[in-house]
């Protein structure tokens, strides 16, 4: 991946937080018929608010094209997802 590791730090942290603010899953967005790549985006722009000011416009796309991002987004959804998945297993 082209991102810097405490970029992606930053960036996981924010998705991780919206991911759980979030009431639309991955699942949910195949049911209504959108895409993987807009439920990728949709949690960046839900992040926004909490990373820091114009971290998307002057930090990663100052650097990466939409297509970096988008490796770097996938890498933090299937995170999440893992996170998820391993916090529902603890309820049950």
């Amino acid at each position: 991946m082209k991102i810097s590791q405490q970029d992606y730090d930053i960036l996981q942290h924010a998705i991780f937080h919206a991911g759980t603010l979030s009431h639309l899953t991955q699942e949910d967005y195949k049911t209504m018929g959108l895409d993987e790549a807009m439920y990728r985006w949709d949690l960046l722009w839900h992040a926004e608010p909490l990373l820091p000011p114009d971290f998307i416009r002057d930090g990663l796309f100052s650097y990466m094209n939409h297509i970096h991002i988008d490796t770097a987004l996938r890498h933090v959804v299937k995170a999440l997802r893992a996170q998820q998945r391993s916090s529902q297993y603890a309820r049950t």
